[in-house]
């Protein structure tokens, strides 16, 4: 409390309370009364870390604060989801996951772009063809010979026919020419013939 005295007399006005506000620096805080200038001691801060959307800080009760520092940012998931979280304690909204099915030749899982991963499958394959759509790497392809017993047939015993050589089509040509030929020579004789009776007449 503060109060006004006189020097002579000492006489007291009545007490009153201080009327505080507080001051503080980098490191550390106090109080002074703005009607009588007292001053309380000086504490050290009490710092609380505080954040928001945007970033990070200490604070004191006295109300001084540290800079703000932006979020570093680390993702975290689950089996339900994913979302991302700063060492300070500000975590964003959890996010579900965007799954996708991954297959190798021993089985078939799904993951998402967070790092989240389901827990690997064996291939169930049917008709040789699995759902997450492998396929049975046992099943023969149908590029693939199929292998035949010998055959126990007798061996044919006909003379192989002798490949044909040249070209048949001028043969044919020779031989219209000559049908056309002997049939004209045909024709002379008889037309002879004919004038030969008329002249022995």
């Amino acid at each position: 409390t503060h109060w006004d005295e006189c020097k002579d007399c000492h006489y007291e006005t009545a007490h009153v309370d201080h009327n505080f506000e507080t001051k503080h620096d980098d490191t550390t805080h106090w109080s002074v009364c703005k009607d009588c200038d007292y001053k309380t001691t000086t504490e050290k801060h009490d710092l609380v870390g505080d954040y928001d959307e945007t970033g990070h800080w200490e604070k004191c009760e006295c109300g001084y604060e540290t800079e703000h520092k932006d979020h570093t940012l680390v993702s975290k998931f689950n089996e339900t989801g994913h979302w991302t979280e700063c060492e300070c304690g500000y975590k964003t909204a959890t996010e579900d996951h965007n799954l996708v099915s991954k297959n190798d030749e021993t089985g078939h899982w799904k993951e998402c772009e967070c790092g989240y991963k389901t827990a690997t499958e064996e291939h169930s394959f049917k008709d040789g063809v699995c759902d997450c759509g492998v396929i049975d790497p046992n099943q023969p392809s149908e590029s693939e010979p199929v292998e035949t017993e010998p055959s126990e047939t007798e061996p044919d015993t006909k003379p192989d026919t002798p490949p044909q050589t040249g070209d048949e089509s001028s043969f044919m040509v020779w031989a219209v020419v000559v049908v056309i030929s002997a049939g004209a020579l045909v024709m002379i004789a008889i037309e002879f013939t004919k004038r030969g009776k008329k002249a022995n007449r």
